[in-house]
């Protein structure tokens, strides 16, 4: 699979799960923040996975598959960043499934969860409300939190929980250790003039204290944080 099929194919799952959305709830405007390709056999699992290499990078590996931060892709749900590539599973016949981020979580639950082809999946960390229809060949999903806060992924596909300037303030480093990394940052990434007090903040998703750059991140000002 070429790279501009694989679009269209990932595009193709995001219409038609959103078509799925449409029929059953009335969250028309809820815009998709993660989807997945449910790979049939071992021989689509691998060509794709070639091929999306391409379009970003793996930001986590899972048991069933690994999931990426690829580069913005338009569709009709609004632009996806996020990506995962199911290994084949005889559970999985459809092309895949999308998640999408609802207004009011509680209130979309409330109103929807009794209704037929709604049903709950709880996890440690999260839970999330699953939509099938057997007229449709994908599935439809509303997370709470979001996978992106989950992961505390940036717009730009930044790990926050595994990034310097977050941990300095999360775990409190002391202004030597801040010190010793604004200068490595200083130097790697051609920034300098960073200081001690440079190096703290609270992951781009926060209203906090935010990382100097992350200040006027253009793409980080494009999407609005929720």
């Amino acid at each position: 699979m070429n790279i501009d099929n694989l679009k269209k194919f990932i595009q193709e799952i995001v219409k038609k799960a959103t078509e799925l959305k449409n029929k059953h709830t009335s969250e028309k405007k809820a815009s998709v923040n993660y989807a997945c390709i449910f790979c049939q056999n071992n021989e689509q699992y691998e060509d794709i996975l070639e091929t999306i290499k391409k379009l970003g990078k793996i930001i986590k590996e899972t048991p069933t598959g690994p999931l990426f931060h690829i580069a913005p892709l338009d569709t009709i749900a609004g632009k996806l960043n996020l990506l995962k590539i199911r290994k084949p599973d005889p559970t999985k016949p459809e092309l895949g499934d999308a998640d999408f981020t609802v207004g009011n979580y509680s209130e979309f639950k409330k109103i929807n969860l009794s209704k037929k082809g709604f049903s709950l999946v709880t996890r440690e960390n999260f839970e999330m409300i699953e939509l099938v229809d057997s007229d449709f060949n994908v599935k439809a999903y509303f997370s709470n939190p979001t996978l992106e806060k989950q992961l505390n992924i940036a717009p730009c596909g930044i790990n926050c929980s595994t990034c310097e300037a977050f941990l300095a303030k999360k775990e409190n480093y002391n202004k030597e250790k801040r010190e010793k990394i604004a200068k490595e940052w200083a130097k790697k990434y051609n920034h300098p003039g960073l200081k001690a007090d440079d190096m703290l903040c609270d992951g781009c998703r926060s209203s906090g204290t935010l990382f100097s750059h992350c200040k006027k991140c253009k793409i980080r000002k494009e999407i609005k944080i929720q």
